[in-house]
């Protein structure tokens, strides 16, 4: 046991204070201490068992503790023992239960927030950032032991729906008592391709749901960037408010990852790599067109009745962003290639209103009902002009494309839940009914103008059309899950579900004559319905141990679809039976060591723009058409995690493997017109496709956990299907990626310095073309340091480095972006801060990207915010009076 003893008053250390260790079962004196000159003191060789420790001075006050030790930890660092002056003697005991920073409670794995150092005025992303295992990308996306994490909680709710960034962004990181993450079953389980969802869960601190906290920012550069910033959070007994709000036009917009995939705001060429897609990517760090956001919104929770529990919250976003983009990409063939080039101006506005509404009714001890129901409204336009040119192999332009395009859409998505669960007296005995109620609809209106310029003709081709589009689906679905324990250590679970869900869209094209869009076009015109119903029952046995945990099952599932176009008066039916076995086995040698073993198969359904046999000339260059004979896909997928802590040293690993074979995957045939750079694509099922990925990290921490070093590396690789031209193609891709991070606190944690990096080769091959064979380099470095120099002042920098080779005939891109920041704390309690802050100094910050999707290699640069430097103010209120905690 060691720890530090000062002046609860003066905050000055203490010195000759004593420590005396006495075994609470015998009241007998087993060791005793003196705090040094600096009040630093040191007890070793207890045995393990509970003691009373007294700190005793002749100047102040006893202080009290109660320490209880078990046989997986051997050190206790009471950092701060405060002793009282004499006429303040504090009447009040201490207990300290040792735990470990990081360990695994079932199938949870638990963070100790308070383990993981973090600077001051730090929020949630930052100590995240410190956890082994976690990941958080620079889009605020979060990964855990490799994978995402679908959903935030804080204690066990949504915050602000289901937007994690707000949590993760805004509050403070000294309010968080722990971290948790763990899976569960996903509200949409029916679907098979989404069975469980990750899950993390920040668990607050008792005094930071008493009173209320929150914060007020503002920053500018008084001509053209701002920020603005409210968040407020009151709690009362059961009851929390929360109120957000916040403004933006830079890099900091405030839009997590799922916004950003909705609005479409990376644009069409940021492909991401997916279990079932052919498509590979390599991103940038950055997003992007220039973005300006308002985002607004309130949450309540409370106890409203004894047993019935209300939670609601409200979040509107109004999100602008324009982006500008130059694209060439090369088009590979077995006997010859050619190449495009694109300019593109594309703007997109966006209004979104998401409202959230759960009731929970404890209706008796053992039985539990919640009602929830979500409804979302969008509300949108863009506009989008291109200038494409065509040049063939021999470098020679031959076409030009000009589009001009515009539209308007508006959405709305509504979600009803309900669950039942009954626990019998009997444990682990239990009865959960499910049923929920899906509604939306997607109206959208758009002009499409087009010319195509031909060099050898010379001659002139327009298209001018109004096209209008309703989408409209409909779910219903109900479960019955039964458990019965058979033994104290088995028990087996029985499940019934049924799912019926009708899609009807209707898309009228019309061509534009004398003067107006009056002419219907029927090659571009249809409406079309698909309806499915879905049976699907499955058996589970569990053997449950403190340590092992094994569960093996399967799942029998009959999908009977029938779709219908109403323009030709066709029908497609189909029934396909599948099944659907699964195991997964976990072991835990002790709270702070886990291997987790699983084995699972699921189907995902085509959906209704891939299986509608209709043109889609939105882009004319690539027109689309559905395919309505096209199944399900089966994938089988295999993963390993394997993690440990050691509490003594506080080493830490975890590796995690993943492999994903996939059956009739729902690939592409493309057809390419060589002599025009046309293309028409159909989606068609494929077999053959599969990847995997492995990832190791290990943290080790050096001088008294001072320096902290975790190297870090993954590799991937996937083999893809298509068909181009009539002709089965293959596409491989091959990654390495090494890297890692340090962080070094040093004179008292008043300086950190953080090293991260990494170095990364990919290889890409497709079989179509032997010119195919492509080998790129990614590497990022990136250096930060924050020193307090004084308790009042702080500076802080960062540099980044990022580095790519090219292959679509683009130059090798290299920059680096500088950031800087001045920091001071005002008024008594510190919880004003005033701040300059520069980013990208160097003025070098663009988006740059290359994918590599089957035969084609695609190089973009777009419109990033540049240098910018904001002055800003912070202000932090708390109704604790503890000035602590206002850092």
């Amino acid at each position: 046991m060691k720890g530090h003893v000062k002046d609860d008053t003066l905050s000055k250390s203490v010195k000759n204070a004593v420590a005396m260790v006495v075994r609470l079962s015998d009241s007998l004196l087993v060791k005793f201490a003196r705090s040094d000159s600096n009040g630093f003191f040191q007890i070793e060789k207890l045995p393990i068992d509970t003691y009373l420790v007294v700190f005793s001075h002749p100047n102040f006050g006893d202080r009290t503790f109660i320490i209880m030790c078990n046989k997986n930890d051997s050190v206790l660092d009471i950092k701060n023992v405060s002793l009282p002056i004499k006429s303040l003697m504090l009447k009040e005991v201490a207990i300290y239960g040792f735990a470990s920073p990081v360990y695994f409670k079932g199938d949870t794995l638990i963070y100790a927030a308070d383990s993981f150092k973090v600077k001051p005025n730090a929020v949630v992303e930052d100590l995240l950032k410190k956890l082994p295992g976690i990941r958080v990308d620079n889009k605020g996306k979060i990964f855990a032991q490799g994978h995402v994490v679908d959903k935030v909680l804080v204690d066990g709710d949504e915050f602000f729906g289901k937007d994690p960034t707000i949590a993760t962004k805004n509050l403070p990181a000294n309010s968080v008592e722990s971290v948790q993450v763990y899976d569960k079953k996903a509200e949409n389980a029916a679907d098979e391709s989404v069975e469980t969802e990750k899950v993390m869960n920040l668990k607050l601190k008792e005094d930071a749901k008493k009173g209320f906290f929150g914060k007020v920012s503002g920053a500018g550069d008084f001509n053209k960037f701002y920020e603005g910033q409210l968040l407020l959070n009151k709690f009362k007994g059961k009851q929390k408010i929360s109120i957000f709000s916040f403004g933006s036009n830079t890099l900091n917009s405030q839009l997590n990852w799922e916004d950003i995939s909705d609005y479409g705001l990376y644009g069409e060429y940021n492909f991401q790599y997916s279990d079932e897609d052919d498509t590979y990517f390599s991103t940038d760090n950055n997003a992007s067109g220039i973005p300006k956001t308002l985002k607004n919104g309130v949450y309540f929770t409370d106890q409203i009745f004894k047993k019935t529990k209300l939670s609601l919250n409200y979040t509107n976003t109004n999100t602008n962003i324009r982006t500008k983009r130059e694209v060439f990409s090369q088009y590979l063939f077995s006997d010859t290639s050619y190449q495009t080039k694109l300019a593109s101006d594309e703007q997109k506005t966006m209004q979104n209103n998401l409202v959230n509404l759960s009731i929970t009714q404890k209706i008796d001890s053992l039985t539990t009902l919640t009602l929830s129901s979500h409804f979302k409204y969008d509300k949108g336009k863009g506009s989008y002009n291109e200038s494409r040119q065509f040049i063939n192999s021999e470098g020679a332009s031959q076409r030009e494309t000009i589009i001009d395009n515009s539209n308007q859409l508006t959405k709305y998505d509504v979600k009803n839940y309900l669950s039942l669960n009954h626990e019998f007296t009997k444990k682990y005995r239990e009865l959960t009914f499910n049923y929920r109620y899906f509604i939306n609809n997607n109206n959208s209106n758009a002009l499409l103008n087009s010319a195509n310029t031909y060099a050898v003709s010379e001659s002139l081709n327009e298209i001018k059309q109004e096209k209008t589009s309703e989408t409209g689906n409909s779910e219903h679905m109900a479960s019955l899950t039964y458990t019965e324990p058979l033994t104290k250590k088995i028990r087996t679970e029985i499940s019934y579900d049924y799912t019926a869900d009708k899609w009807q869209q209707d898309k009228k094209t019309f061509d534009f004559l004398n003067g107006t869009y009056s002419q219907l076009n029927d090659t571009f015109t249809n409406s079309f319905t698909n309806s499915r119903q879905n049976n699907r029952a499955g058996l589970k046995i569990y053997y449950d141990t403190k340590k092992k945990f094994f569960a093996v099952g399967v799942r029998l599932r009959q999908v009977a679809a029938e779709s219908f176009n109403i323009e030709t008066q066709q029908k497609y039916s189909q029934t396909v039976n599948a099944l659907l076995p699964y195991a997964t086995f976990r072991y835990s040698s002790s709270s702070y060591r886990s291997l987790y073993v699983s084995y699972s198969t699921s189907s995902k359904q085509p959906d209704l723009n891939q299986l509608q046999p209709l043109k889609d000339n939105t882009n004319p260059n690539a027109v689309y058409i559905g395919n309505p004979n096209l199944l399900p896909s089966y994938n089988q997928t295999v993963n390993m995690r394997y993690s440990f802590f050691k509490a003594v040293t506080g080493n830490s690993m975890w590796t995690s493997l993943k492999f994903t074979s996939i059956n009739n995957n729902i690939s592409n045939s493309v057809y390419y017109d060589k002599s025009t750079a046309k293309s028409i694509t159909q989606p068609v099922n494929v077999n053959g496709n599969y990847n995997g990925d492995i990832e190791l990290q290990y943290s080790i921490p050096l001088f008294s956990r001072k320096l902290e070093i975790t190297p870090d590396i993954n590799s991937s690789y996937s083999n893809s299907s298509n068909i181009i031209n009539g002709v089965n193609n293959s596409t491989k891709n091959m990654s390495w990626n090494a890297g890692g991070y340090a962080t070094l606190h040093a004179d008292s944690n008043r300086i950190e310095i953080s090293l991260n990096g990494n170095y990364g080769n990919t290889f890409s091959q497709t079989t179509i073309s032997s010119s195919s064979i492509k080998t790129y380099i990614t590497a990022n470095y990136h250096a930060s340091i924050s020193y307090e120099i004084t308790k009042k002042w702080t500076v802080e920098s960062d540099v980044k480095y990022i580095y790519k080779t090219q292959q679509a005939q683009a130059a090798n891109v290299s920059y680096y972006i500088w950031g800087a920041s001045v920091n001071k704390k005002f008024l008594k309690k510190e919880n004003m801060i005033i701040s300059i802050e520069a980013f990208d100094l160097l003025n070098q910050n663009i988006n740059a990207e290359q994918t590599v999707t089957d035969n084609v290699i695609t190089y973009s640069k777009s419109n990033v915010v540049g240098r910018y430097i904001l002055l800003r103010a912070v202000y932090k209120f708390n109704s604790n009076k503890n000035a602590d905690n206002e850092e």
